[in-house]
């Protein structure tokens, strides 16, 4: 053991064991520490470091060059370019890494990595992002929001949809109701359609239809060819600017 009460400097090599410096403690070289070392005042390392074992250190400490701690498979390196942490009991591990552009933090396969502007959380098994209490599970089963208690959520924001599989929006989801609408509107005005009279040849007529806030207009006539044949026809324009026709043909006996 060694007890120094003052300040206590060394250049070159050392090696500690059980050491305690009440005062400041500086190390030009390289330093090896094998048992416990207590320090009361500052300490200044501009070598390599090596602590296998505890370092308790009381007062401020600066470490000029590479800094590795090192406990079974746990271990904590500071380097020029970076520092790393990995905690590892055997069967589970657990790392932080840090550089001037990446920061990533894993855990058994799963973490989270921000570079160069993007960050990407990964999880082997599913990723969950939580906000209040809202939450957003993504799995090999998909994505899926809920609210607290598993309850439905309001997915706000949603560009509409151009690609096949891509979301849609309520926007869209009314404007194929507005036009589904229109279409039922003018069917109906053009069933509407007056046929031709007994005893008459032929006829024409317009007609209107009105579904669910939208309206049509309808024209079309009939034609009887031969007193079995008829040849029916016609045209509709709805209020969403849809524009549809049909034509018909009938043997009667």
């Amino acid at each position: 053991n060694m007890f120094v009460g003052e300040d206590l400097s060394v250049v070159g090599q050392s090696f500690l064991s059980d050491t305690s410096v009440n005062g400041e403690l500086g190390v030009t070289g390289n330093a090896t520490v094998l048992g416990n070392t207590n320090l009361g005042g500052t300490l200044n390392v501009e070598g390599a470091t090596t602590l296998q074992s505890t370092l308790l250190v009381e007062g401020a400490t600066t470490i000029n060059n590479t800094l590795l701690v090192s406990t079974g498979d746990t271990t904590f390196d500071v380097n020029g370019t970076s520092a790393n942490l990995t905690v590892d009991d055997g069967t589970n591990a657990s790392s932080l890494a840090v550089t001037s552009t990446t920061v990533s933090l894993t855990n058994s396969g799963s973490g989270m990595t921000s570079s160069s502007g993007a960050t990407t959380v990964t999880g082997t098994t599913q990723a969950t992002i939580t906000g209040g209490t809202t939450s957003m599970l993504v799995s090999n089963s998909g994505v899926n929001f809920s609210g607290a208690g598993g309850a439905p959520v309001r997915l706000s924001g949603v560009a509409d949809g151009v690609a096949p599989f891509d979301a849609v929006n309520v926007r869209q989801l009314e404007q194929m109701d507005r036009r589904l609408s229109a279409g039922i509107a003018g069917t109906m005005a053009m069933t509407q359609l007056p046929t031709i009279s007994a005893g008459e040849s032929s006829s024409f007529g317009i007609a209107f239809g009105h579904y669910n806030s939208q309206s049509a207009l309808a024209m079309g006539g009939a034609v009887r060819v031969t007193d079995s044949m008829t040849v029916r026809g016609a045209l509709q324009h709805s209020s969403v600017g849809g524009t549809g026709g049909a034509v018909g043909l009938g043997w009667s006996w």
